[in-house]
């Protein structure tokens, strides 16, 4: 199956499964987003609607939720956190039960 850029969001298996990934020193699971056109370093955020480069392409995190907290959109967790373009995502945290 391939999946187009532009197309429906999808969930985000990868890190949600692997417990998230870093921000700014924050668990942040990535629940879903959209596959779209973009380059740079894997883990390089390209914008500032939370885009983030991938080997091929790029996917924009559509939704988002803090350690502990409630499932947000990425607009709602960017209006109460700073993610610059360029910054990095650190890597997968390990999974906690």
């Amino acid at each position: 199956m391939s999946v187009q850029p532009g197309s429906t969001p999808l969930p985000v298996r990868r890190y949600t499964a692997a417990g998230g990934v870093v921000v700014d020193g924050e668990r942040l699971l990535v629940l879903k987003g959209e596959l779209v056109a973009g380059a740079g370093t894997p883990g390089e955020v390209l914008d500032h609607r939370m885009t983030v480069a991938c080997g091929d392409g790029a996917l924009r995190l559509t939704e988002v939720q803090r350690a502990g907290g409630k499932p947000m959109s990425a607009d709602a967790f960017l209006r109460g956190s700073r993610l610059p373009v360029g910054a990095r995502l650190g890597t997968p945290c390990p999974a906690t039960s």
